[in-house]
């Protein structure tokens, strides 16, 4: 084992194709989390700033708030499910 080899693998760095496929997933896994933290976190400050400018207070939207959360994902899941059956729908008639 060469020198570079040694102190790579000191540093903990990748050595193998699979292992570089594994640490390059782990990578996009973590960044894709904290985009998602970041996503969830600005939605609800932006929930939080709405329900402030319509008169509510801060401590109710807090109490609140996981009952919006759920709904604002159920909204989400059905708009999706919603355009998934009109994709289908279209392409069934394309295909005649």
């Amino acid at each position: 084992m060469n020198r570079e080899t040694e102190a790579a693998r000191a540093g903990g760095l990748p050595q193998s194709k699979e292992e570089w496929a594994e640490y390059a997933k782990q990578n996009r896994e973590a960044r894709e989390k904290e985009e998602r933290t970041r996503r969830q976190a600005a939605a609800k400050e932006a929930a939080k700033a709405n329900w402030i400018r319509t008169g509510g207070l801060e401590k109710e939207f807090e109490q609140a708030y996981a009952e919006i959360h759920r709904e604002q994902n159920k909204t989400r899941l059905l708009e999706a499910e919603n355009r998934a059956r009109s994709a289908g729908a279209a392409n069934l008639r394309n295909s005649f």
